[in-house]
């Protein structure tokens, strides 16, 4: 995956070039203290991911944000948490509060390489499903995961849940393969959306989603052939 980091500051540009040189999977092409610079250089290349800082110097980053390819991942970098809920507002993949650990930094580039790699995926078919009798189409991509209750589903997408009358192994026929696992007998995961796993449970957007030996039989291989 090809980055780009923005920065007014240059320490922060250089804990993000120390980082990413420790990361195989991804390639800082070039940093940036100015949003004009990295535009003009986003005109002429491609970038897959861009790290960028929301108080910058004659546009802020979340105006930034508005103005780019979409097909271009944002992990925000910042000293503000106040920016958070803006930032999934703009469908960013992450957001990072400095001082952030090369751990976290790690869990930010994986969820934005794999939605990079979601989003090159031919073009996906949404999801069709009856809310309140009547057919609604979801779109797929802002699916996080979906859990099971009796004889209906919660979808939990970006800023909104559905309840359906589905159940889960209709679900799983209807998603996009391999990004949608079922991983326990009550929820379907959108293995793009995974921020971190420990050895029983799954964390997507403050949630905590358990996974079962039924449907994952080697954890450490089953996440790394996705994240």
């Amino acid at each position: 995956m090809i980055t780009i980091a923005l920065d007014d500051e240059n320490p922060a540009l250089e804990i993000i070039k120390h980082f990413s040189n420790k990361c195989p999977q991804i390639t800082l092409a070039n940093t940036f203290t100015s949003i004009n610079a990295a535009k003009r250089y986003l005109d002429k290349n491609h970038v897959d991911i861009v790290f960028l800082d929301i108080n910058m110097p004659a546009m802020s980053g979340l105006d930034f944000v508005k103005i780019l390819p979409q097909n271009i991942q944002v992990i925000f970098t910042t000293s503000y948490a106040d920016y958070a809920l803006d930032s999934y507002n703009l469908n960013a993949a992450d957001y990072l509060l400095k001082p952030f650990s090369f751990l976290r930094f790690v869990t930010a580039v994986n969820k934005a390489s794999n939605l990079v790699k979601l989003k090159n995926l031919p073009v996906i078919q949404p999801f069709i499903c009856k809310v309140d009798y009547q057919n609604v189409m979801i779109d797929p991509l802002t699916i996080s995961f979906i859990e099971a209750m009796d004889n209906y589903l919660k979808i939990y997408t970006e800023g909104k849940i559905w309840l359906v009358r589905m159940t889960l192994k209709e679900a799983v026929l209807n998603l996009p393969q391999p990004y949608f696992q079922r991983v326990h007998k009550s929820y379907i995961v959108n293995m793009a959306r995974i921020e971190r796993y420990d050895s029983k449970s799954i964390y997507i957007l403050g949630h905590t989603i358990p996974y079962s030996s039924m449907y994952i039989d080697n954890a450490e291989d089953f996440f790394q052939a996705y994240l």
